[in-house]
């Protein structure tokens, strides 16, 4: 297993010690918490805490503002509850007197239809659309490829997202609407954003299953709500239970935050103190179930962050019951049985924006896997990179993730949720990070990944990820600008894997020369960026790659 720590200073002595220097900046791009931020050093009452920021010191009271951020709760003698409000995408932070325990990235994406989207005449015939992102310099990108179709905004059954665990779910609406609760009775305003179309749909903690809705004002204020269901307890009742918090932000302040607990009457309050206790045991809880499983920090947090998105949901849905998918998706990453490489399926007859379409011409989630494994084992990568990026923004619910069964091409209806659909995206990013060729003893590391992950001062860590051959570990670590290099770490079973290993670096540009622990080795493709390890080498081996 890779350790963070170790990888670094092994790097450091392969690429020099000014790789290691830049190594918070990089990491600053991948969204990693390397320092804690604040800190508690006491709690001094039940309403006032002392926290230290650098080498800045001071007490706070619940409200109080801190170096841009505003102590929301006190949960006496465990953490405080740090939150940015000045963005309506500012972190949620669980600080105790370790530090930061957890940062709580917020995201908000627009279900609103912008500008002209594609027409039907753009039929998928050729599926000129997807020709035309195919032809632009460089590798597709999720923001190009979510501009292009329309956002889904109308799912059969009106459930547009959900929370839950494995013993139960709780659906939502687009506009934050739930069988239990409606945030417009707190805070009326919710009424005007859902009327213009405006609500703003998330995540709180970046793969968490943890609903976020935005209601923005006219005048820059907005009204939030968060949901999540608590992880169950022994003799919990078999209801499932919803906690919810409605929050007001003006003139990026907090201006009052109401909790809502499913299992109490409407008209009381909900405890602030059990919502984010309960918060931090869903984030720890669904942690230890990811534990097992192959781990990413990688440059795209957005993608490492939707793959374990869906495997959550998946759990959540119950993958024992939900088909072989899902099984082959939870075994691909560590979560189940390792299950037998995929067969090469059929292509589908027609795409529509490089993503499969069925007979009766809807996008069919259902299709993507086959789809896009047999592109990876094509090496068409860039057309596998339009099929996650399509997957992830138009297969799935915008800003929330979550993957329906089928959806209209060029119009904003679809199909309910698909588990299956679901554990595709999972599926995808394992198979463009960590690939094996069926039909050669082949160990592909990092055959699909975007150039882009590769730009200077960026880190991938793929770790723990399993494989016929068994565990195998990766990183990278660029600095292909300013010294023309980028360092590499693999971790193969130490028999080895019985197959050669290809190190793939994806980035634009030609390979000047490798070297393997010491020795200069020859074995490399210089324009397509593959280096090959021979089988039977195994162990902990450091490369640099120079250009």
């Amino acid at each position: 297993m890779l350790d963070r720590r170790r990888l670094l200073t092994s790097v450091a002595a392969l690429a020099g010690a000014a790789a290691l220097a830049g190594h918070r900046a990089a990491a600053s791009n991948m969204n990693i918490t390397l320092t804690s931020h604040f800190q508690v050093t006491r709690f001094i009452d039940a309403d006032t805490v002392e926290l230290i920021d650098g080498n800045a010191r001071q007490v706070l009271k619940r409200g109080e503002v801190f170096d841009g951020c505003t102590l929301v709760e006190i949960v006496a003698g465990d953490f405080v509850v740090m939150e940015d409000f000045e963005t309506v995408t500012g972190d949620m932070m669980i600080v105790d007197t370790a530090g930061v325990r957890y940062r709580l990235g917020k995201t908000a994406e627009s279900t609103a239809i912008d500008g002209q989207p594609a027409l039907p005449g753009q039929t998928q015939a050729g599926d000129r659309l997807g020709a035309d992102v195919l032809a632009r310099p460089g590798d597709p990108d999720y923001a190009t490829v979510a501009a292009v179709l329309p956002p889904i905004r109308h799912v059969s059954g009106d459930i547009y997202s959900f929370v839950g665990t494995p013993d139960g779910m709780i659906g939502f609406t687009r506009e934050g609407g739930s069988p239990r609760f409606d945030p417009a009775v707190m805070a009326p305003s919710i009424d005007t954003a859902r009327q213009a179309g405006q609500v703003l749909g998330g995540l709180l903690g970046g793969y968490l299953p943890c609903l976020r809705f935005v209601y923005p004002d006219s005048d820059g204020a907005w009204t939030e709500l968060l949901a999540f269901a608590p992880l169950p307890e022994a003799g919990a009742s078999p209801d499932q239970p919803v906690s919810y918090r409605v929050a007001r932000v003006e003139g990026g302040r907090l201006a009052w935050a109401k909790h809502v607990d499913s299992r109490q009457p409407s008209s009381q309050s909900g405890d602030a103190t059990g919502f984010y206790s309960g918060l931090a045991a869903v984030k720890a809880g669904w942690d230890q179930r990811l534990a097992p499983g192959m781990k990413l920090d990688i440059a795209e947090t957005r993608v490492a962050d939707m793959a374990r998105h869906s495997l959550i949901r998946t759990m959540i849905a119950g993958a024992e019951s939900a088909g072989p998918e899902v099984a082959e998706a939870m075994g691909n990453w560590g979560l189940g049985a390792m299950p037998a490489l995929a067969a090469e399926e059929a292509a589908p007859s027609a795409t529509c924006l490089g993503m499969p379409v069925d007979p009766a011409g809807q996008i069919a989630g259902d299709l993507f896997a086959g789809y896009g494994h047999d592109l990876i084992a094509a090496d068409r990568i860039e057309e596998a990179l339009l099929l996650l990026y399509g997957a992830m923004a138009h297969l799935c619910t915008r800003g929330q993730g979550m993957a329906v069964a089928t959806r209209a091409p060029f119009g904003d209806e679809a199909a309910p949720y698909s588990p299956v659909s679901q554990a595709a995206i999972a599926l995808l990013v394992r198979w463009l990070v960590v690939f094996e060729d069926p039909e050669a003893k082949t160990l592909w590391l990092g055959k699909g990944m975007p150039e882009a992950w590769f730009a200077d001062t960026r880190l991938n860590f793929i770790d723990d990820a399993p494989t016929r051959w068994g565990r195998v570990s990766f990183a990278t670590d660029s600095r292909i600008d300013k010294e023309h290099r980028i360092a590499a770490k693999v971790i193969l079973p130490d028999g080895g894997t019985g197959a050669l290993t290809k190190l793939r670096l994806r980035t634009g540009r030609p390979i000047r020369g490798v070297t393997v622990g010491d020795r200069s080795w020859k074995n490399f493709e210089p324009e397509t960026g593959t280096i090959t390890l021979p089988a039977g080498m195994g162990g902990t081996i450091l490369i640099e790659a120079r250009y």
